[in-house]
């Protein structure tokens, strides 16, 4: 845009910031590599643009998690709700990052309304002392990773029967990370932080079951994604 409108850096600072507001996301991805002076508008503009966006769609955000090796099911995509804030980024030098951080699980679509399953999976939280962000995981000792499929997801309604991703990615994770300690996976787009606890192994179910399989407890701490990525989702969602 500067180069196309060489005018733009004498216009007022209040009309720069407008037609900046007003440019999709990705002209504010060029902007963001131009000069310092329009850097610094088109950060705050963006700032200002996602906080606005997010504080509207404050309860409608989940985060799913799905993995074949789920201890839960293995077929079910299980929900939890998200709270969604915005940050500094201090290595993209003040674009702020979209945070996302696991609260209460919902559970799965088909057991959003069950809340006799919802009271065992609640008492057995509180006998094992797990909270609602860990998940349990069985996976086969011989396997050296695991598979998981992560989403964002925007209801659409209070069930959980109208909804859309707005960002799905899945991942392949190791096992020997299985400390507890805290382990980031990084794309252009996210940074996934999350925690690997590994819990024993699962006692066989009968003198002929000769597999064996592991306990972990896999949580995820926070999701990190890029401003102008989840931007640039929204807008596409709502054009």
């Amino acid at each position: 845009m500067p180069n196309t409108f060489p005018s733009f850096t004498y216009l007022p600072l209040e009309l720069q910031l407008l037609v900046i507001d007003f440019s999709d996301t990705r002209t504010c991805t060029q902007l963001l590599q131009s000069n310092h002076d329009l850097r610094a508008k088109t950060v705050y503009c963006l700032q200002k643009s996602v906080s606005h966006k997010i504080s509207q769609m404050h309860n409608q955000f989940l985060l799913s998690f799905y993995s074949p090796n789920n201890k839960e099911s293995s077929t079910e995509k299980f929900y939890y709700q998200a709270e969604i804030t915005t940050s500094q980024n201090s290595e993209s030098h003040g674009l702020p990052n979209v945070s996302v951080n696991l609260k209460d699980l919902v559970l799965s679509k088909n057991l959003f309304d069950n809340s006799e399953k919802k009271a065992v999976i609640a008492n057995r939280l509180q006998q094992t002392q797990m909270t609602t962000d860990q998940i349990p995981l069985l996976i086969n000792e011989e396997s050296p990773t695991f598979k998981a499929t992560v989403s964002l997801v925007l209801k659409n309604n209070q069930s959980l029967s109208s909804r859309t991703a707005l960002s799905q990615f899945s991942q392949k994770f190791y096992k020997s990370n299985n400390t507890g300690s805290p382990v980031e996976k990084s794309t252009n787009f996210y940074k996934l932080h999350y925690t690997l606890h590994k819990q024993g192994t699962e006692p066989p179910r009968h003198e002929y079951d000769f597999d064996l399989f592991d306990n972990f407890l896999f949580s995820i701490k926070s999701i990190d994604f890029n401003c102008c990525y989840i931007l640039h989702q929204l807008e596409t969602l709502a054009s």
